[in-house]
């Protein structure tokens, strides 16, 4: 007969030899139960918010580092995800909704036409601070440009008039 820490240190051991066994016989049974595992998790999760708050805030303030750098690869990894949710809290729009303007305006510039494959970054969504209304996608110097100008017509007029002086 086994005593409990015998037992335990046979096991111990035994995950570490079959680490890989252990792994794909997990994630074959999580395929299989994916949704009843999802349930139970958010059914716990809805009855126990605070404690799960407070373990999630402890282990990232224990493991900043490796929490930086999985959110780092996941970034790296899934750039249209991170796109679409930039998109989505920023403007409101979908990624479906950005492209379909960029495709509207042939991957251009809506003021100066530079095509986004000469530009570093993604083309901005340009919108009307007041009314959020969103107007197009422009090069990042033109979205500067006319947020310098304060998006006031009358003040692009004065500098349209200023530099046809020259």
């Amino acid at each position: 007969m086994q005593t409990r820490e015998e037992k335990n240190e046979y096991n111990r051991l035994y995950r570490q030899r079959n680490k890989e066994k252990i792994k794909a016989n997990n994630r074959k049974y999580y395929s299989k139960n994916k949704e009843n595992i999802k349930q139970k998790a958010n059914n716990y999760y809805s009855r126990n918010k605070e404690k799960c708050n407070e373990q999630a805030k402890r282990y990232r303030e224990e493991n900043l580092e490796k929490v930086k750098e999985v959110q780092q690869e996941w970034y790296r990894n899934n750039p249209e995800k991170v796109k679409e949710q930039k998109l989505r809290k920023t403007y409101g729009i979908s990624l479906e909704q950005y492209n379909g303007m960029y495709e509207k305006q042939n991957g251009r510039c809506a003021i100066c036409g530079t095509h986004q494959n000469e530009l570093k970054q993604m083309m901005s969504v340009d919108h009307c601070h007041e009314t959020n209304r969103i107007r197009g996608l422009l090069c990042n110097k033109c979205n500067r440009g006319i947020g310098y100008l304060r998006d006031d017509v009358k003040i692009v007029e004065n500098a349209l008039k200023y530099l046809s002086f020259g």
